[in-house]
């Protein structure tokens, strides 16, 4: 059986032998990023609204961030119920993140104080809540559009010095598996099988990405994991059923963006318990679209995974 107290006791091994053990590796950039309307503070709302535009153009072809589409951020805020100003709550931009896929927002306000024009921009981490700001100065009938360059040089370099301290850290599979390995040691595991279908849309998919991805990390941490396609599968102690979904998101001369999505349900066979549903999002960028989606949707296998280990552990 699969009883509270001992879910509750592996959970914790887990979260503190991954809190402080492991060696973190520097994010990679481009990274992906949304941005919000800028407020206006003062007689400026038309400014603020030209300052989103001429950012939105001055950052598509940056080396530190890959936008999301503006329709895409559109549809989570209207599903979360958000107003799209540049007062975002914490709270809300891990669910942005959660649904979009984006690793920042990029918002702020544009004010007018004794003739002199502010843009103030906040650079922050959807899975962080932290940020980080940058701004400019100019007379209030300076040109626009040379500030908005100036903020957006700014911002490449706030990205670029300090997605170290906005971003979590992130831990290589490798070292992940060899830590999670000593933490399972000892314990009974059960069988897995893992059904997960997966489409590409617009593209032909060649193999299940993210369901390969689970099988081989369940199978390296010592888990007996039996093909889903096999007579035995009925037998598994435990099914992990869902879907995968990536679709192409954008793309400019050199890279391509994803978006990807896994959704799991985990039950335990012989009894039909659900013993939990979850979900990733990711956005994953890369040369070419195929091998973006198939990282993306890894990525996301990874992280279910990495989730799911304290659930099935006795």
């Amino acid at each position: 059986m699969f009883n509270t107290r001992s879910i509750l006791c592996a959970a914790i091994t887990l979260v503190l032998a991954f809190c402080g053990h492991l060696s973190a590796a520097e994010p990679k950039l481009p990274v992906s990023a949304a941005i919000l309307p800028f407020e206006s503070r003062g007689d400026v709302a038309e400014q603020a609204a030209q300052v989103t535009q001429l950012l939105l153009a001055n950052l598509i072809t940056s080396e530190s961030v890959m936008l999301v589409e503006r329709q895409a951020i559109d549809e989570v805020f209207e599903e979360l119920k958000l107003s799209k100003s540049g007062a975002v709550k914490a709270s809300d931009a891990v669910r942005v993140g959660e649904l979009s896929g984006a690793k920042l927002l990029i918002t702020g306000s544009v004010l007018q104080v004794n003739g002199d024009l502010y843009l103030i921009a906040k650079v922050i981490g959807t899975e962080t809540s932290r940020l980080a700001g940058a701004s400019v100065k100019g007379a209030e009938n300076a040109d626009l559009g040379t500030l908005v360059e100036q903020l957006a040089a700014e911002i490449n370099q706030v990205v670029a010095q300090k997605a170290e301290s906005i971003l979590p850290k992130t831990i290589s599979v490798d070292d992940w598996i060899q830590q999670a390995k000593k933490t399972l040691k000892g314990k009974k595991l059960p069988s897995v099988t893992v059904a997960v279908t997966e489409q590409h849309l617009g593209q032909q998919t060649f193999d299940p990405a993210a369901q390969t991805e689970m099988e081989r990390l369940l199978t390296e941490l010592g888990f007996n994991v039996i093909a889903s396609d096999s007579a035995a599968a009925i037998r598994a102690d435990i099914l992990i059923k869902g879907e995968a979904l990536s679709q192409f998101a954008t793309s400019r001369s050199d890279l391509v963006s994803v978006k990807c999505r896994v959704e799991t349900q985990v039950t335990h066979q012989a009894d039909g318990n659900v013993l939990t549903s979850d979900s990733e999002t990711t956005m994953s960028i890369g040369l070419a679209e195929q091998l973006a989606a198939k990282q993306g949707l890894q990525d996301a296998a990874q992280q279910l995974v990495k989730r799911l280990i304290a659930k099935l552990v006795k």
